[in-house]
């Protein structure tokens, strides 16, 4: 099923919390673990893709469910902030995709990187980059926000981004092996045209297991994040 079909599920809930921590792209008090409801839970069902358009243009981040079944967070790359990368890094394998298309991709001169036959990964990785201004190490939520920045934006050249660093693209081309993610990138750039980038993360538990199933939806619920 492509993500273009899959349900939406959210739930609104009301919790007493005595110190709220803020949502990382809301701003607003988010549940706490095992914290009592005041009203009872809503789940809605849609199948379009217009309701991830809006947090999209925000800056809030979304999920897709890849062919795998797992649960991949994705945002528009212009949009990313600190707090949101912070966000992607705490609740994934901590390795920050970034979606270009291969025209995008042949423009900055990013090649492509080699995989060992053992790697099982039908994605077409190419080398990882940094942003060639602003960054120190290239490995903190500031500096790999900035990377995504710097790759969404359409004035940015191939002197823009330096090789090798820490935020890895992904060649997107539409084919059955990526075409999950080629949506992600088309929903990215329907929510800000100008946006040549998304930002990319394979969701984890706390236990190191992938999310999927009913435990990505718990995790969408939680977060008040979009699933699609």
């Amino acid at each position: 099923m492509s993500i273009t079909s899959r349900c939406r599920h959210r739930v609104l809930v009301t919790s007493v919390i005595k110190n709220p921590i803020l949502h990382p792209t809301r701003g607003r008090p988010m549940r706490a673990r095992g914290a009592a409801m005041t009203s009872p839970a809503q789940t809605h069902c849609r199948s379009t893709t217009s309701d991830v358009i809006g947090p999209l243009s925000e800056g809030r981040p979304a999920i897709f469910v890849d062919q795998h079944g797992d649960g991949v967070l994705f945002f528009a790359g212009s949009r990313s902030t600190i707090s949101l990368l912070h966000f992607a890094i705490r609740h994934s394998t901590g390795l920050i995709l970034a979606l270009l298309r291969h025209n995008r991709l042949d423009n900055l001169r990013i090649p492509d990187q080699p995989v060992f036959a053992s790697e099982q990964s039908t994605l077409k990785f190419t080398v990882a980059v940094d942003a060639a201004t602003g960054v120190t190490t290239g490995i903190s939520a500031h500096d790999r926000a900035l990377t995504l920045r710097t790759l969404a934006d359409p004035t940015s050249t191939p002197a823009s981004v330096t090789r090798p660093g820490h935020v890895l693209p992904v060649r997107c081309e539409g084919t059955d092996q990526d075409s999950d993610f080629a949506k992600a990138l088309d929903l990215v750039a329907r929510a800000d045209s100008r946006c040549l980038a998304a930002g990319a993360c394979h969701l984890v538990a706390d236990s190191g297991e992938t999310l999927r199933g009913s435990s990505l939806s718990a995790f969408a619920r939680t977060h008040d994040l979009v699933l699609l």
